[in-house]
């Protein structure tokens, strides 16, 4: 398993579980930290035994956003320190929300306080859950800077346009009980119970191949913001007909008739096990 310095990796199950791991500095993302998490999710992404991946921090915080003590040396060293973010929007390069909405199930365990980039980097994941003590905040006006990571279409898309407005004008620190009652996060429970219940909702994900879950997630996140219904209408008969073609949706059937639980992973296994030895003639 790839040594990373800035985040730690463990598989249990069908399960990988990625840690930021920056404690002493409450896990605030560096251009680093940003690299590995990105490297070991594609990496988890790509393993065909792994179903979802869980994502969580360690020590006190999850995530304290981007760190700003790297915007401390862009003030005293560049001229513009804009430029390269104005640099950045103007390169096609794949942001967080492309690579979650691409990617196997994703399930956030908080286990402490997830401000500005710490909550946004999040939003396009799949679940996330808070423990009771962590805080929530949007603070990047207190900063006096703008909120990003697209968070400006999704948190009002998630939880409606008054309120998100609300979270990012304040920069509040809410709360995970009223998080979970505005939708930010999906549930909130006991600190002891984090990862036990973050792995409970990662399982019930893994359960199902990543064929299908990534081609449901692919499927929802095409049609999230279409305008055009007949356009939705037919991916879903298009993605509905492709289905109906894998070794899941096979072995699910099967499963049914025999009145037995379906094993996908064996099923596709199998499957492409036998499309090999027919392109080899054996």
């Amino acid at each position: 398993m790839t040594a990373y310095e800035t985040i730690l990796t463990e598989v249990r199950g069908r399960v990988a579980i990625i840690t930021l791991n920056r404690p002493e500095k409450l896990n605030a993302l560096s251009a680093r930290m940003s690299e590995e998490l990105r490297e070991a999710v594609l990496a988890f992404d790509a393993d065909d035994e792994i179903g979802a991946i869980v994502l969580t921090g360690a020590g006190r915080g999850f995530c304290s956003g981007a760190d700003v003590t790297g915007w401390g040396r862009a003030l005293e060293s560049e001229a513009d320190p804009g430029r390269r973010m104005e640099q950045a929007a103007a390169q096609a390069t794949e942001t967080w929300t492309d690579l979650w909405a691409r990617v196997k199930p994703t399930v956030v365990a908080m286990n402490g306080d997830a401000i500005g980039a710490g909550l946004t980097i999040t939003l396009g994941c799949d679940y996330r859950i808070a423990a009771e003590h962590a805080r929530i905040s949007m603070r990047f006006a207190a900063m006096g800077v703008m909120p990003e990571l697209e968070s400006t279409r999704l948190l009002p898309h998630i939880i409606g346009l008054s309120r998100a407005l609300d979270v990012m004008l304040t920069g509040e620190l809410i709360p995970a009980p009223r998080a979970a009652e505005l939708g930010i996060v999906n549930e909130c429970v006991p600190a002891a119970r984090l990862m036990e219940r973050a792995l409970e909702k990662a399982n019930q994900y893994a359960r199902l191949h990543p064929q299908t879950t990534r081609a449901v997630k692919q499927l929802v996140w095409a049609n999230v913001f279409e305008s055009d219904t007949e356009a939705v209408k037919r991916r879903e008969r298009l993605a509905f007909a492709e289905a109906q073609r894998r070794p899941s949706h096979r072995e699910a059937v099967r499963a049914f008739l025999e009145k037995r639980e379906p094993d996908f992973y064996r099923a596709v296994r199998e499957a492409a096990a036998g499309g090999a030895a027919e392109r080899n003639g054996g």
